[in-house]
């Protein structure tokens, strides 16, 4: 369902921001700002709010017991997509911030389509890491950097779509494989 929802609404505002954005580079600068938008606020939200004072999690703050039981339980299914409420919630704020710089539409649209190419990407990627076999060598080493923080490090390598953040943020992990058992690391790394 989210899949169709983000991808409806960004083909909407495309082609709504098309007809009425006469000023190209404007509007692929916009969706291009929502794109990297998504990308810090994955970073953000995962290194200071999910992780603050080691993930302690009450039972009023649901963002932070559902990541919790993601680390916990990292390969379960239900656990990997960010549940709807949250997305729409940033969504919304991307929207919104997009449209009071911009104070028309269209391009703010555009701002909330680049978040959403980002966030759809964030839940394919996140699924890959955890269920799936990598078969390039760039979604290994993302993968690689994701499962550090799961399993090695996780005051490290916040990133999960790039890791440009924790470069930025000096969060950059130590080590260069997921430090577990070593049947669990060659299961993880080999696949």
């Amino acid at each position: 369902m989210r899949w169709s929802l983000y991808l409806g609404a960004g083909l909407g505002w495309i082609y709504g921001g098309s007809q009425v954005t006469t000023n190209r580079p404007l509007a692929l600068l916009y969706f291009c700002c929502g794109l990297l938008s998504w990308t810090f606020m994955e970073y953000a939200v995962h290194r200071w709010f999910l992780h603050r004072h080691n993930m302690i999690a009450s039972g009023s703050d649901p963002l932070r017991c559902w990541h919790r039981a993601h680390h916990a339980t990292p390969e379960a299914p239900h656990r990997l997509p960010l549940p709807l409420p949250f997305s729409l919630t940033g969504y919304a704020m991307c929207l919104i911030v997009a449209w009071s710089w911009s104070q028309t539409w269209p391009l703010a649209g555009l701002a909330a389509t680049g978040w959403s190419l980002g966030y759809l990407a964030y839940e394919w990627l996140h699924r890959m890491y955890h269920l799936g076999t990598p078969q390039h060598r760039i979604s290994r080493a993302l993968r690689r950097h994701h499962l550090i923080h799961h399993y090695a490090e996780p005051e490290r390598a916040f990133g999960i779509t790039t890791p440009f953040w924790d470069l930025f943020f000096w969060t950059w992990p130590r080590h260069r494989a997921p430090l577990t058992l070593a049947t669990e690391q060659k299961k993880w790394l080999r696949r």
